[in-house]
């Protein structure tokens, strides 16, 4: 897998649906980081996103 997660910005929300399927999940946040309470934001957002993910992986995962 090259890509699993996708983070667009809310004003791309249309396009992002578009391309939305069960092997690419596309997230939409605010990702213009004008100040460090937004790039703070993101970071989480990222971050709780990934860890997600792994969870997901870990509990799928077999082995």
């Amino acid at each position: 897998d090259v890509l699993d997660i996708l983070i667009a910005d809310l004003r791309d929300i249309e396009a992002a649906k578009k391309i939305d399927r069960p092997e690419l999940r596309v997230h939409c946040t605010n990702t213009i980081m004008r100040t460090s309470d937004d790039k703070a934001k993101l970071a989480r957002t990222v971050l709780a996103l990934l860890t997600a993910e792994n969870a997901a992986r870990a509990g799928a995962d077999p082995s």
